[in-house]
């Protein structure tokens, strides 16, 4: 057995020594109470990715296909002529249509089904070029859904157009001019069920249905920004009617004769 004093040497706990650091040259130049600067932070430059720049580059190429296409139309549509060979008609090989044979045959397909609303499609297309150009920043989105929807919607625009111009503007001698055959078979039902007012009312109603839906239009924001244009435009008129009113007394005030001016002196 170990003696009573080894026993209580060898149980005795040592004190455990901290590390101390040993201050170097910056350090002891550094003041105590001076803080160390964190450097700046670099933010890295965003970098566009090839999948979004072709996608800009789908949407700027189809805002400028879409501007192609509406003013082709225009000039088709514009120069119309019965004589040429088209889809409702043989006319003479000699075509006068500004957009050739291929325009002729298409404004004398839109003419037969669909009329004089026919000239619909060319602001609907440049509408949608707009839309495009507003939104070339966002990224394409390919939706088959949506898609469908949309060009649901246009054909439902362009058949109330139709309808309409016959219910309101069809004239006896020429029954297909103003809506076409779409036109004449939709307007005719439309009066035997609802007569001219209430067919009026069915098809305006559904005309603002489709173009909401094909030109992601909300009619309450468009009024809402109608009625802030509106109010600017008020202010600017008080406005602008205060400052001639303030003006008004100083152009009134009479002048004195040089005869008042000198008795006056």
């Amino acid at each position: 057995m170990l003696p009573s004093n080894m026993a209580r040497t060898a149980t005795r706990k040592f004190p455990v020594l901290k590390e101390t650091k040993i201050p170097t040259a910056k350090s002891a130049a550094r003041p105590s109470g001076a803080t160390r600067k964190s450097p700046p932070v670099q933010v890295p430059a965003l970098r566009v990715s090839r999948r979004q720049r072709l996608h800009y580059r789908l949407r700027e190429a189809s805002m400028l296909l879409l501007l192609v296409v509406a003013a082709w139309l225009c000039m088709a549509l514009a120069s119309f002529s019965p004589q040429d060979p088209g889809f409702s008609q043989v006319g003479s090989s000699q075509v006068r249509n500004a957009g050739g044979p291929l325009g002729a045959w298409v404004a004398s397909f839109l003419h037969s089904w669909l009329g004089q609303a026919s000239w619909l499609l060319p602001p609907l297309l440049l509408g949608k070029s707009l839309d495009l150009f507003i939104r070339r920043r966002d990224p394409l989105e390919w939706w088959n859904v949506v898609l469908m929807i949309r060009l649901i919607a246009m054909s439902v625009l362009l058949a109330a157009g139709a309808a309409l111009m016959h219910v309101q503007f069809a004239d006896v001698a020429t029954d297909l001019s103003m809506g076409g055959i779409i036109g004449k078979t939709l307007g005719n039902r439309c009066e035997l069920l609802l007569n001219v007012h209430g067919s009026t009312l069915l098809l305006i109603g559904l005309i603002l249905f489709s173009l909401s839906l094909f030109t992601e239009l909300s009619w309450f924001r468009l009024m809402e920004q109608i009625g802030r244009v509106v109010l600017d435009f008020s202010d600017l008129w008080r406005a602008g009617l205060q400052r001639w009113r303030s003006r008004q007394p100083l152009r009134q005030a009479p002048r004195l004769d040089k005869a008042d001016a000198e008795s006056l002196r």
